[in-house]
């Protein structure tokens, strides 16, 4: 499988391999569904730790302050400062009071590329 589906993807520029094998050495019997190929849940949990390892040396590090012009309830506008510091790709916004989950698919863009 290696020689004729692996090994040919991983050898194409930009493409990541990752050896899922590797990371079930020899523990099948725990991280497979019993009687089938597919991974349980810890099977997950191994194949996202592995997921991780390789990942997280590509994201560095940033960390992202916002500095309001007021905490105090007001009717008046509120000017929001932004220090970013490491790779920040993309910031979005909203008016109003918004929750994380409200800018999955909504939020005007400021693209950083």
């Amino acid at each position: 499988m290696y020689s004729t589906i692996i090994g040919p993807i991983a050898n194409i520029p930009g493409m990541m391999v990752v050896n899922a094998y590797g990371a079930f050495n020899g523990q099948q019997l725990n991280y497979l569904i019993e009687g089938d190929i597919h991974p349980n849940q810890t099977g997950h949990i191994a194949l996202a730790s592995l997921a991780n390892q390789f990942l997280l040396p590509f994201l560095g590090t940033s960390t992202i302050e916002l500095i309001a012009s007021t905490e105090e309830q007001t009717t008046d506008p509120v000017s929001i400062s932004v220090t970013a510091t490491g790779q920040v790709i993309e910031m979005k916004w909203l008016p109003g009071e918004k929750e994380a989950s409200d800018f999955q698919e909504v939020g005007l863009i400021e693209s950083l590329r």
